[in-house]
Formats: structure tokens, C-alpha cells, sequence
């Protein structure tokens, strides 16, 4: 493993030395190209996101398939600007000189990407990094299969070998890629995982580019049109199952109003038809983990389908600091 893995990445070294990546309008072809092969692939792409996660069409349209090529066409038209050298002021006692600021390229980019968005983290890195000049070797997750091979299929259609490749597998492959000196790592996924990440990267004072998962509160004060507030906080939290890592995670409400926003999330959540306009979990420890975490005062709305890996909208009253939703 260790072997291929090496080889992957001295063909990643050998064509950015090489310079292919050198000009602009490289980089703006690669681009151009990756644009052309996402809109004769949009089926294929959104087929592996049902099968996977099993979003609804719309969803993954907006979140990934859109999402991607409104980025495309932002960058191809802003990165000759973004790229440009530009001018800074300079110390009084470095007097006369002139100083300026010029973009250049890490190198090799190792992009590390999760199961939950596995198109939109995988490819949005890959964009930026191509546009400023990178080669790059991807490691898309292993818990999104389809849309893993879809990936190595279309990364393989636009990119030359070196320029942009895929590595699969497990743990273990992660692992052995963080042995391999990379120019820059980017990483999406758990803490935990990002701690192993940045612990590696230190070691060879390698740069890093994380997004992490964390805690993220909504408030609700008194005053608001608490049905509004209801749909907006569900929305987000709901959307892709909420397997997202700044989806609404918990809510504190004014005491005056606490009542009555539950009952507007209630109402809301009786509205929807929940199996059929949600996303599933990434799998079943996924499902069984997200149970667990489940306790005290609970309302279901629906029920679970353990087959699909779907997990029934659920309102978790009353949590404390320490129950287990709030240590996740």
C-alpha cells in the first residue's frame, strides 16, 4: 500500500515541478474542462448521492451538483484577480525599496475529504487548488461508494495523471498518505480525526486547512414570528439529514416564548412528509450512534426506517450541558 500510495504522490511532485500548471490558462482549461464533464455527468453524480445518502434530487442538486459549478464559474472569472501580484507598503527604514505580495503554489495538495458532501468537499478544494497552481491527490470517504467511484471516474476524465488523482480506502490509507510529505493538507471531517491530522502535519511543519465539526446554537428570542423561526430552524437542521457540520444543533429560547416554539416546531414537523423529503444516515453504526444520543425527553415525529438507515425527525426537550447530544 505504502508503495502505491508513494508513487501517487511522486507522480503529483513530478508534474507540478514539470510546470504544467505554471500558466493561468492551464489552470483556466483544467477548470473549463472539470465544468464540461460535471454537466454531461450531472445524472451519474446525482444517482450516487441517492444511493448513498439517499438525498432527494433537489437537495443534492442545490447542495453539491450547483453548489460546484457556481464555484467553477466564480473562480475561472475572479482568478486572475485574486492571482494577481499586489502592492504593500514597506518599512520607513527600508527606504527606498518597493515591496509587493506574489501568489505562488504550495506544491503537492493532499485533500482529505468526509462522507457527507462527498462531491462538493472533494471537488470545491480541488478547484482552489488547481486555480492556484496545484496538483493534487484526493481521498475521498469510503462510506460514500458510489459517489467515490463516480469521483475517480471523473477526476481520471479531466486531469492528467499527476495533475489530479484519487486514492481509496480506509483508516489505514489515511494513514499511510499523512507519511508522505505533502506541500499542503486539507482536511473535513471529525476533531478527532483532525487531531491525528494536525499532530502529523506538525511534525514536518506542514500547513493545514481544516473544517471541523463543532457546536452550533440558534437562539430564538421573544418578539419573532416563532412558526418563521420554527421552519428556518428545522430546515437547516434537517437538511441532509442533518449531516452538516454548522447545521442548528440545539436552540435556547426565552422562557417567556419556550412553549410556544415547540409547539410551532411540532406543528411544523407534522406538516412534512419526513421519509419521503429526507436524506438518510451515512449507514447503520451512523443511525445506531445518533439513537443513542437520543435520551430523556424525546418527541418523534414518524417513524425510522432501519432498512434505509432513516432516522425519524426527534425533538430532544429540556437537554442539559451534559446529556449526550450536547458532548457531540
Amino acid at each position: 500500500m505504502s508503495d502505491g500510495i508513494r508513487e501517487v504522490a511522486g507522480r503529483a511532485r513530478k508534474f507540478f515541478r514539470s510546470g504544467a500548471f505554471l500558466g493561468l490558462d492551464d489552470r483556466r482549461d483544467a477548470l473549463a474542462k472539470l465544468e464540461k464533464v460535471l454537466l454531461s455527468r450531472r445524472d451519474d453524480l446525482l444517482a450516487a448521492l441517492a444511493e448513498d445518502l439517499g438525498k432527494p434530487g433537489m437537495e443534492a442538486y442545490l447542495s453539491e451538483y450547483y453548489f460546484l459549478l457556481q464555484e467553477l464559474r466564480l473562480v475561472r472569472k475572479k482568478m486572475k484577480k485574486w492571482l494577481r501580484r499586489s502592492r504593500v507598503g514597506s518599512p520607513v527604514y527600508f527606504w527606498p525599496c518597493r515591496s509587493w505580495i506574489d501568489r505562488e503554489p504550495f506544491g503537492v495538495v493532499l485533500v482529505i475529504a468526509p462522507w457527507n458532501y462527498p462531491f462538493q468537499l472533494s471537488l470545491s478544494p480541488i478547484i482552489a487548488a488547481i486555480a492556484a497552481g496545484n496538483t493534487v491527490v484526493l481521498k475521498p470517504s469510503e462510506l460514500a461508494p458510489a459517489s467515490e467511484r463516480v469521483l475517480c471516474e471523473i477526476i481520471e476524465e479531466v486531469f492528467d495523471q499527476g495533475g489530479a488523482e484519487v486514492v481509496t480506502g480506509g483508516a489505514e490509507v489515511v494513514e499511510a498518505l499523512l507519511e508522505e510529505k505533502f506541500d499542503f493538507i486539507f482536511f473535513t471531517g471529525s476533531t478527532r480525526v483532525g487531531r491525528k491530522v494536525a499532530i502529523k502535519a506538525a511534525q514536518s511543519l506542514t500547513p493545514t486547512l481544516m473544517e471541523l465539526g463543532g457546536k452550533c446554537p440558534c437562539v430564538v428570542d421573544e418578539g419573532v414570528d416563532l412558526k418563521i423561526a420554527a421552519r428556518r430552524v428545522l430546515a437547516g437542521k434537517f437538511f441532509n439529514a442533518g449531516q452538516t457540520c454548522f447545521a442548528p444543533d440545539f436552540v435556547a429560547v426565552k422562557e417567556k416564548v419556550r412553549i410556544d416554539f415547540e409547539r410551532a416546531c411540532e406543528e411544523v414537523l407534522k406538516e412534512i412528509p419526513w421519509s419521503q423529503e429526507m436524506a438518510a444516515m451515512i449507514s447503520s453504526d451512523h443511525l445506531e450512534r445518533v439513537k443513542t444520543l437520543c435520551e430523556g425527553e424525546v418527541k418523534t415525529f414518524g417513524d425510522d426506517d432501519d432498512e434505509r438507515f432513516f432516522l425519524a425527525p426527534r425533538i430532544i426537550l429540556n437537554a442539559g450541558w451534559n446529556h449526550p447530544a450536547m458532548q457531540e
